[in-house]
């Protein structure tokens, strides 16, 4: 006979008679009804109180890992669904949590239990009616929900809980927050700024500081949840203002010695997190005042006063640089740039380099505060190099500009105009028709521009609500690329980087899961240009790299670890798009085809590197060598090289075109007479055997001739080239 206990009623048994046979499943649990999960939620506090009375008293009953799964997955679908509680539904959830809160508890449960009041009183649609007042006051003076030295963020989750108490209640709970008016100015101000806010942004700002299992990997950077209730707090631009400069003085003052110094003691925690919270909210708005405050506190609080290896604050340090990695602007990187370089303590450099790199890689996303770097015409090697950077980022984002108001910032920053001329940018008209072009600038009385094509005749003026883009190769036809192609080599066009002869990459769909199947690695070479090109290695044979709100996974076959050597092979490639709830996976043809191909791009980067370097010092069997080779054929638009080679024999092909009739390409080797130098490692072969050739050591103004793109290996053909041409002749 078949029974017919509901899921409702097989959960419920489970929690009152603690019954593990009973236990659902997660699927089951989503399948609840909202009223159902309520119920069972009020019953699951009473199940934790039995459950860790039964462990005190040495009762193996207690320990129940199904039934605390279960309870754990019941709150979590419950704070997905978020539906919003009535006054009478929320005190029975806080009576419930009440009653886990008696006897002995540790850490954990007083982070859980507090975590929940504030979810709770979150969704509630009235949370300073009467009828919670007792709970909250009893929650509030229980020993379970109070600690005997309250940090700074118990102290913010206190007075959100104390916020929806009436006003004849409020003396009746224990006073908080005085301790931190004299060691702790900054964050003193902070406090009496949202003492004056309403109970919803109280119990928001409190959110945001719950001592939740939260995984790091879920949160993009861009999405901060500080910004979406700092833009509702009145007041919060004023304090972070001055709190900002107030902390920029007290370094100064320990610089000049006005203040005593004491490594890592200018500021304590509290007004550390402050000062985070205020600098995010300067850079998110981009605030001007911030620019000049920054590039004061960042280095002053990198370096010590005297000698010392140490930092009057390392970790507001590298806060702050974390911020702008978040929110970057050119002014902030300066400023970490010189904090970077006045810096002497061997972990915060580390830090702050890496934090540099990240900065970088996230302005591209920033594309209107990029072009402030080249608001004079002459710009230094940094500002230039940090600008084509900026401008090569670009490729991973989805900016667009209308023709006017890109043509007004290129006469708006001059420092522009010279790399915008050796760019091929592409116009969009309605929504469909696509222009490639050349601008070209004219600076006289009147600021001028015309629009060359791909064949140097100037193109019909464009409409100003027309789309502009950078020209990405990967949206092109090859008719199209080859002719722009010929336009660099006749004109011998320089590029501040790679864009007219860039690889091209096809997305891969369902049929080909990844681009590299098979693929063998060296872990050593793998590991740092992985970690120097922004990817993170999140111990769990993953490697990932953020794209704004995209996410791509590199899944290998084995975790790799600090020091780790050897060999490991590549199983999947996957991408994940950020949403409310977490990463969704999906599929390289639902991204621009620019971005698809740029993602694979930073992949191929990595494999060629690895690959590379791996051939030469792993001895592998004799089958496992041949997968790998048939592995290493996988390559763009169905070529029979790899992408990088393919583009250099083009680039190759049109650099000798009429040059010398003996210079023949023949598959992956450029042949001379008879040498054969192999495209891909510019292995030199004579007659069949494999030489060593060395190239004599020359000026390099009279050694390398004019090159579409720069690259070393392309450079090296190109000499080893002409060099045996010489020998031959």
């Amino acid at each position: 006979m078949v029974s017919s206990i509901t899921p409702f009623s097989r959960c419920r048994r489970a929690l009152s008679h603690l019954e593990v046979s009973h236990c659902l499943t997660t699927q089951e649990i989503n399948r609840l009804t909202n009223d159902e999960l309520h119920e069972l939620l009020v019953l699951s506090g009473r199940t934790l109180f039995e459950l860790r009375e039964l462990r005190l008293a040495g009762d193996s009953k207690g320990d129940a890992p199904e039934l605390l799964v279960m309870i754990d997955t019941l709150f979590f679908i419950d704070r997905q669904r978020a539906f919003p509680l009535t006054p009478e539904l929320c005190l029975e959830r806080l009576s419930s949590l009440l009653s886990c809160a008696s006897g002995k508890s540790g850490k954990r449960l007083r982070a859980s239990l507090v975590s929940n009041v504030i979810r709770f009183l979150q969704r509630c649609t009235d949370p300073a009616v009467h009828i919670l007042q007792d709970v909250l006051l009893q929650l509030l003076n229980n020993d379970v929900t109070r600690s005997a030295t309250p940090s700074w963020k118990e102290v913010y989750i206190r007075l959100a809980i104390t916020g929806c108490l009436l006003p004849e209640n409020i003396g009746k709970v224990q006073s908080f927050g005085k301790d931190f008016s004299s060691s702790s100015p900054i964050f003193s101000d902070e406090f009496g700024l949202v003492c004056s806010w309403p109970v919803g942004t109280k119990l928001d700002w409190a959110g945001l500081f719950l001592d939740d299992d939260v995984d790091d990997t879920q949160i993009i950077p861009a999405r901060d949840p500080l910004w979406d209730v700092i833009e509702q707090c009145p007041g919060y631009g004023g304090f972070a203002k001055k709190a900002l400069q107030v902390a920029a003085q007290r370094l100064t003052e320990i610089h000049n010695g006005a203040l005593p110094y004491r490594a890592d003691g200018a500021f304590d925690g509290a007004e550390i997190a402050a000062l985070d919270r205020a600098s995010r909210y300067a850079l998110r708005r981009d605030e001007e005042w911030g620019h000049a405050v920054m590039m004061r506190l960042l280095p002053d609080a990198s370096v010590a006063p005297t000698s010392a290896k140490t930092a009057p604050s390392q970790a507001l340090a590298f806060g702050l640089a974390k911020a702008i990695a978040t929110f970057p602007t050119p002014e902030a990187i300066t400023a970490l740039r010189e904090a970077n370089r006045v810096v002497r303590h061997a972990a915060l450099a580390k830090r702050l380099r890496r934090e540099l790199g990240a900065a970088e890689r996230e302005l591209p996303f920033w594309p209107e505060r990029a072009l402030r770097i080249a608001a004079h015409k002459k710009l230094n090697r940094t500002q230039r190099a940090t600008l084509i950077n900026a401008l090569e980022g670009s490729f991973y984002t989805s900016n667009r500009f209308t023709f006017d108001h890109w043509r007004y910032l290129s006469q708006r920053y001059p420092g522009v105009l010279s790399l915008f001329e050796s760019l091929v940018w592409r116009v969009t008209i309605n929504q469909k028709k696509t222009v490639s072009f050349i601008p070209r600038f004219h600076e006289d009385e009147v600021f001028g521009i015309e629009c060359l094509d791909s064949s140097g005749k100037c193109v019909e003026p464009f409409p100003d609500t027309a789309m502009v883009d950078l020209w990405h190769p990967s949206e092109a036809d090859e008719e199209e690329r080859q002719a722009w192609q010929h336009y660099v080599v006749k004109r011998r066009l320089k590029q501040p980087f790679r864009q007219i002869w860039r690889e091209c990459f096809t997305a891969p769909d369902s049929s080909t899961p990844s681009p590299y199947p098979y693929q063998m690695l060296s872990v050593k070479p793998f590991a740092g240009l992985a970690r120097k090109q922004g990817w993170v290695n999140d111990r769990d044979g993953c490697y990932y790299r953020l794209f704004g709100p995209l996410r791509l996974v590199l899944e290998l076959s084995d975790r790799v670890v600090p020091g780790s050597t050897g060999v490991v092979e590549i199983k999947m490639l996957k991408l994940f798009e950020s949403t409310h709830s977490g990463f969704r996976p999906i599929s390289f043809v639902e991204i621009p085809t620019r971005l698809a191909s740029e993602m694979l791009r930073c992949v191929d980067l990595l494999v060629s590197v690895a690959t590379i370097a791996e051939k030469a010092s792993v001895s592998l069997s004799p089958a496992e060598r041949t997968r790998r080779e048939s592995a290493a054929m996988f390559l763009a638009h169905g070529r029979t090289a790899s992408a990088m080679t393919q583009l250099r024999r083009d680039a190759l092909e049109k650099l000798f075109e009429g040059y010398d009739a003996r210079i023949v390409f023949d598959g992956h080797y450029v042949r001379l007479e008879d040498f054969a130098i192999h495209l891909g490692s510019s292995v030199v072969f004579h007659k069949g055997e494999r030489v060593d050739f060395n190239i004599p050591d020359q000026p390099r103004s009279a050694q390398v001739p004019w090159l579409p793109y720069d690259e070393a290996l392309l450079e090296r053909i190109v000499m080893i080239l002409m060099v045996i041409r010489e020998q031959v002749k």
